[in-house]
């Protein structure tokens, strides 16, 4: 079996690249960065021109690219996110198939797009501002935009499984509705009315998306799904997993498999993220994760000299 490696990068920062590489150079059998804006001399490396809130797309902007991998799952990872390279490598069938013979896709914890927060956050309000009326597609010309969008069915069912499904969005608390601005204000009533309750107009899941696997067999569905999303300036935290959820097949979950993760450096108010000066601290914090722990992260590289 093979495993890939996509690091991919919000901005571009290229001199992390030989960092990063020589941490997992020895796990993967193949290493591949997708980065915004700026071009590279790098066989290995793809150049997107996405913002980085909306980094879904670049998946899809990259299928040719990531086609020529010959592997049979691709890991994808954001640069500052710090793996656990002893769960990987030879060790991957164990820690990720279990008792499958495959998986469609990993993501390590999908959430609601609805848990009372729909109305406090201002990239689920403009994800919803893309449903309602007069508020799809910046190009109007594109006529039956909605009919685009990857079959709800599927999305709609693992999300069921998954007890992630939002079929309803509930009125903002005052609160929220204090802290919005006119146009999102707009987007409310368009939606909402006085009801207190309104329908899902399509079924949307929430995750942070740094990190997640793709199965080969699935590779070109899952560009081409977050491709739409991504086309509606979607959030990639939202286009990211919907799209993992529309793929057939078993999509596992930290949880399904007794896995950890830290996405916010152990939860500690203080330290917003750790930067780390040589080779040897980063190998550190691996060598400090237990067999459950999947990642660490946020872990900025900019310090870094791959010679140090």
């Amino acid at each position: 079996m093979k495993v890939a490696l996509c690091l991919f990068f919000n901005y571009p920062f290229e001199r992390n690249i030989p960092v990063l590489e020589s941490l997992y150079r020895d796990t993967f059998d193949d290493i591949v960065h997708i980065q915004p804006m700026m071009r590279s001399d790098r066989d290995n490396v793809h150049t997107v021109y996405r913002a980085a809130f909306n980094f879904g797309g670049f998946f899809s902007d990259s299928l040719a690219f990531l086609s020529e991998l010959d592997a049979d799952y691709l890991v994808f990872s954001g640069d500052d996110c710090i793996i656990n390279t002893a769960l990987f490598g030879d060790n991957f069938a164990t820690t990720f198939l279990r008792d499958n013979e495959e998986i469609s896709a990993f993501l390590p914890q999908p959430l609601k797009f609805c848990n009372g927060n729909e109305w406090g956050s201002s990239h689920k309000i403009n994800t919803l501002a893309r449903f309602a009326k007069g508020y799809g597609l910046y190009d109007q010309r594109i006529e039956d935009w909605l009919g685009f969008l990857p079959d709800p069915n599927p999305i709609r069912n693992t999300a069921q499984r998954l007890a992630v499904h939002s079929d309803k969005m509930s009125q903002p608390t005052a609160e929220q509705k204090s802290k919005m601005n006119p146009a999102q204000l707009e987007v409310l009533t368009s939606m909402m009315g006085n009801q207190s309750e309104a329908p899902m107009p399509y079924p949307l899941v929430y995750a942070i998306s740094d990190f997640f696997i793709v199965s080969r067999k699935n590779l070109e569905l899952f560009c081409h799904n977050v491709g739409l999303l991504a086309a509606m300036n979607i959030f990639s935290e939202v286009s990211v997993p919907t799209a993992l959820m529309s793929l057939p097949g078993p999509l596992l979950r930290a949880s399904d498999l007794n896995l950890t993760f830290d996405w916010t450096w152990g939860r500690n108010q203080e330290v917003e993220h750790f930067v780390p000066t040589s080779i040897e601290e980063i190998g550190g914090v691996i060598s400090d994760m237990d067999t459950h722990t999947l990642f660490r992260h946020p872990i900025k590289l900019s310090k870094v000299n791959c010679s140090s």
